[in-house]
């Protein structure tokens, strides 16, 4: 029951998600974005994060006692002792029951005898086959550093603590981790993943009885699952990247540049045109050049096999409806815009007649450059170029 609650905890929102994306419509397919310095800097954050747990994970490997000595968690207390004996006698050159009495009372400051202390206290707690089921459960520092432990609620308490601890900070971890667009969406699977592990020990705690005898030892179980749990969960951050993070804020924010961009484009064409035309020798080769250009356009427009292509294209193309379209897909850019506050305002305000008309040559000049044009021209072209000297009008 336990590893199903486990499995639906870390895959059911990856399957929610799939099913959202499944029910919603037809997404438009942009293209990624491109990774940028920050994006780098935080791929060695979590490169260098899993590292450090790594080696954290490798050097605060806890004690068993049991597996050292070679020995079974239920042999008796005079083979458990014999074992004890040699090792000892391996480990430390020297050393005799008396040895850590001699020590101290010589005032002796070894390095080695404080590891001497601990070691044949533990001996003597686990000569009792409580204390033996407690070590193997709630680990050797829970028997040897809780002064106030006196049942097994007590001792799972006091183990808890640092083990809550290590899931706070891998949660900080990922925190950190996850501060990239690329990487956000490894905040929730990542968080969940940690929860999971650390609600699945807490249970195991309560599943496995107090006084009963368990190999192999469940707290170094536990341990080994959390920790591979969480550098298996920064691994997957590190190497798998959001390919295609853009909002819906970002696409509207960049479609709003575009428009802005377009309209600037119109003002300064305007501009450039009112400025041409006020000179006397720029208008006269403007006119000159859409003159050229009208009587190309007249040839081509009148001939026969242009005039068929072009009104088989229109009659597959609705001009009137795409023109509606794309004003009013403008106009609702717009006004999105001013709703949601990524625009406090819009200027809108085409240049008037009156600004174009500052130049007072500029409309005379162009109507006498029509009227004055060639012979051959034609009454068509003198109007296409008083429209051009007008700003396109």
């Amino acid at each position: 029951m336990s590893w199903l609650f486990l499995v639906a905890t870390v895959v059911g929102p990856y399957l929610y998600r799939k099913y959202q994306e499944y029910r919603s419509p037809g997404k438009i397919q942009r293209p990624p974005k491109p990774r940028t310095q920050y994006d780098t800097y935080a791929s060695a954050l979590i490169l260098g994060a899993l590292a450090l747990w790594i080696i954290f994970s490798a050097t605060s490997i806890s004690n068993n006692i049991f597996a050292t000595l070679e020995a079974a968690p239920n042999v008796p207390q005079s083979i458990l002792r014999r074992s004890f004996f040699r090792y000892m006698a391996q480990t430390f050159p020297g050393w005799t029951e008396d040895y850590l009495a001699q020590e101290i009372a010589a005032g002796s400051t070894a390095s080695g005898l404080e590891s001497i202390a601990r070691l044949e206290r533990l001996l003597e707690l686990l000569a009792s086959i409580e204390n033996r089921a407690i070590y193997l459960k709630f680990g050797e520092l829970a028997l040897l550093d809780c002064s106030w432990c006196t049942s097994p609620p007590d001792y799972m308490i006091f183990s808890l603590a640092p083990m809550l601890a290590e899931y706070a900070m891998a949660l900080i971890i990922v925190g950190l981790s996850t501060s990239t667009a690329r990487k956000a969406f490894w905040r929730i699977y990542g968080t969940v993943v940690i929860v999971a592990l650390a609600l699945f020990e807490i249970y195991a705690f309560r599943l496995f009885p107090d006084s009963i005898i368990i190999t192999p030892s469940p707290f170094i179980f536990g341990e080994t699952i959390r920790r591979a749990g969480v550098a298996l969960v920064l691994l997957a951050i590190w190497l798998i990247d959001r390919k295609n993070e853009w909002s819906s804020i970002e696409i509207m924010a960049e479609t709003i540049a575009k428009q802005q961009a377009v309209y600037k484009h119109f003002f300064v064409v305007r501009l450039a045109q009112a400025a041409l035309l006020s000179e006397t020798n720029l208008r006269r080769r403007f006119m000159e050049h859409h003159k050229e250009k009208e009587i190309a356009n007249e040839a081509i427009y009148r001939d026969e096999s242009f005039q068929q292509t072009r009104e088989e294209a229109l009659r597959h193309i609705n001009v009137d409806q795409m023109a509606q379209d794309a004003s009013n897909f403008t106009s609702d850019v717009f006004e999105t815009a001013l709703r949601e506050g990524l625009l406090s305002s819009i200027e809108t305000t085409l240049p008037s007649d009156a600004a174009l008309e500052s130049h007072p040559t500029a409309e005379h000049e162009s109507h006498l450059a029509a009227e004055q044009s060639p012979a051959g021209v034609g009454p068509n072209v003198g109007q296409g170029a008083r429209r051009r000297a007008r700003g396109g009008r």
